[in-house]
């Protein structure tokens, strides 16, 4: 049903009337950020819905209220990241079924790896598409903004045996300098753990790559030999 249900949104999205009515049902780009979520293991479903997402934010206007939806791009990066990883098993097996001298499964595998490869290249395009508009959406929402003092956004207002967290006494303990060294120093600790262990991922993601690659080349022409 919902394999139908994209077949026709997507045709719809490519007429700029459909797509502006169908963009203006409510909670649209949600439910198809839903349902792209749910039948994730789809590729070719997830495909479908990303290119319905594209036609609708074919309108400038329309792509800016979707980057501004929230955690929609959040979403759509973390379902990419999913069938990247799913990806990835797929290369794996296919190499195990051609060390097995099993060209049929080996070829069923090749062709999960391509369907997943195009909708990965779908949701990439369309998170370059909504980016921009993020980064512009936020420019603009803090342009006219006035931006509240840096201890109300450190210590918000809030009652305690020691009297409320928003005081001034408490606000000049909290301006101190001894005070400021102190969470400065928590939080460039904070980014730096952070930057470690992203570093630290995006190497073993690397390497299972290589290792993966390197077993495709080698045992590449065991399958043209079968």
């Amino acid at each position: 049903v919902l394999a139908a249900a994209y077949a026709l949104f997507e045709n719809m999205s490519a007429d700029a009337t459909c797509a502006r009515a169908l963009f203006e049902c409510r909670d649209s780009v949600n439910v198809i950020a839903e349902h792209m979520q749910m039948c994730r293991d789809r590729p070719e479903l997830v495909a479908s819905a990303v290119r319905t997402v594209v036609n609708l934010c074919g309108d400038a206007r329309r792509a800016a209220e979707v980057a501004a939806m929230g955690k929609i791009l959040g979403r759509i990066r973390s379902i990419a990241e999913i069938m990247q990883n799913n990806l990835d098993v797929h290369r794996h097996r296919r190499l195990t079924y051609i060390e097995q001298r099993r060209p049929d499964k080996a070829t069923e595998e090749a062709d999960a790896m391509a369907k997943l490869e195009r909708s990965i290249r779908s949701m990439k395009g369309l998170i370059a598409h909504l980016e921009p508009h993020k980064l512009t959406h936020k420019h603009g929402a803090g342009s006219g903004s006035k931006k509240p003092p840096r201890s109300t956004l450190l210590y918000p207002r809030s009652r305690s045996r020691l009297g409320r967290v928003g005081s001034p006494a408490v606000v000049a303990a909290a301006g101190s300098p001894a005070a400021k060294g102190e969470f400065c120093d928590k939080e460039n600790a904070a980014r730096a753990n952070n930057a470690a262990a992203g570093k630290a991922y995006n190497a073993e993601r690397e390497r299972v790559q290589r290792g993966a690659l390197e077993r495709e080349r080698i045992h590449g022409g065991v399958l043209a030999a079968i």
